[in-house]
């Protein structure tokens, strides 16, 4: 197996060996090589993206599992520095800049080097009501009409589980008993539940909250599902978590996995990591609900995943605090289509303004309500 993999690594080139090799010219004079900052630039690198050690969060993908196998070997990467993404055919890794730097003189073409960008969860633009008692009789927080009607027909989520792939679940009342399995992709590791952002805890909230805290009278739209807490930081760990759903979904009965982030999207989604990531999660069965992004109100926006076309992306209308439809608009901070590749997104809008639900710092709403029309269309 060892000469398979040698004999195969004769046959790739680097970049730059091949563009030497097809020059009919002399090859010309080496240049002075550009300072890592500006090569990093062009991969889409910022200070933000560098951990606390100054290293490089870097993704990669390839053509093939061959071509995977070969360049693991060749980039010298050991296994304790790398996380394999067998999901997507590729693996992501913390590295130093000259690492890095020889990565981008070596890789052949087919290979996709980018970075593993961190996931920036939003802020509330603003705290409506920090209790119950605050929210009650407040015009800019209102009960989902007919919510009541859908739970009598038996659309309550019992029996069915979601997994939040998000900023992590905190032991909330209202939560802390209905996560049937927690993991911490994150590189803390952290074995119990944990949300340092809030972002997760609210968006978990408002999908399954039993109304522990307040006595039944604030729950969310499936009261009665259980949850998976999948707590990520970046893009590969998203990917790592897909793969998770995927392998454990029959022993969990996942049904829906909900994504309420996502990332700028500056490709197809054939060629999209996580964009095909969701697709190998819906082609395994899986409802994937992700929200269309808050980038808003220009067009062309969409984020990846949400670019994926049979993912359901979600955008989020603001009902202006009245109960007149006339005057619903979507969000000014709602992403819009098309995608890169032209499509028409997002597929549906649902409530995304004033959402009352666990209390931290969440503004990201415009998906959680939709997984429970999801186990609708299931049922």
């Amino acid at each position: 197996m060892k000469s398979d993999v040698q004999s195969v690594s004769c046959r790739i080139r680097p970049r730059a060996a091949r563009q030497a090799t097809n020059s009919k010219a002399e090859a010309p004079a080496a240049q002075p090589q550009a300072p890592i900052s500006d090569r990093y630039e062009s991969i889409g690198l910022t200070g933000e993206d560098l951990t606390e050690d100054n290293r490089i969060p870097v993704l990669l993908t390839f053509p093939d599992e061959e071509t995977g196998k070969v360049c693991k070997d060749c980039t010298g990467i050991s296994d304790d520095d790398r996380y394999d993404l067998p999901l997507v055919n590729g693996f992501s890794a913390y590295l130093t800049p000259d690492k890095v730097d020889g990565l981008m003189d070596l890789l052949p073409e087919g290979v996709e080097l980018a970075i593993n960008k961190k996931i920036r969860y939003p802020q509330p633009i603003a705290v409506l009501a920090k209790s119950v008692e605050d929210a009650d009789g407040n015009p800019m927080i209102k009960r989902l009409p007919g919510i009541e009607k859908v739970w009598e027909r038996g659309f309550t989520g019992k029996g069915q589980t979601v997994a939040v792939i998000d900023s992590g679940i905190y032991k909330h009342p209202d939560l802390k008993d209905k996560v049937v399995e927690w993991v911490d992709f994150s590189r803390e590791k952290r074995k119990t539940m944990v949300d340092p952002f809030g972002h997760g805890t609210h968006v978990a909230g408002v999908l399954a909250g039993n109304g522990t805290k307040s006595n039944g009278k604030v729950k969310g739209v499936a009261p009665d599902a259980n949850l998976v807490g999948l707590r990520i930081t970046t893009v590969a760990e998203a990917i790592r978590a897909l793969q998770w759903v995927i392998e454990h979904k029959d022993e969990h009965n996942i049904k829906v996995v909900n994504m309420s982030l996502g990332d700028f999207a500056a490709k197809s989604y054939k060629n999209d990591p996580w964009a095909q990531a969701a697709q190998k999660a819906i082609d395994a069965g899986l409802v994937v609900v992700v929200a269309a992004g808050n980038e808003g109100p220009d067009g062309k926006t969409i984020s990846t995943p949400g670019i994926n076309p049979q993912a359901i992306t979600v955008g989020a209308y603001d009902d202006k605090g009245t109960p007149d439809t006339s005057d619903d608009s979507v969000a000014s901070f709602s992403s819009r289509g098309p995608t890169v590749d032209g499509l028409s997104k997002p597929d549906v809008l649902a409530p995304g303004v004033g959402i009352f639900g666990p209390l931290s710092p969440g503004s990201n709403m415009d998906v959680p309500d939709f997984p429970h029309i999801g186990k609708d269309y299931l049922a």
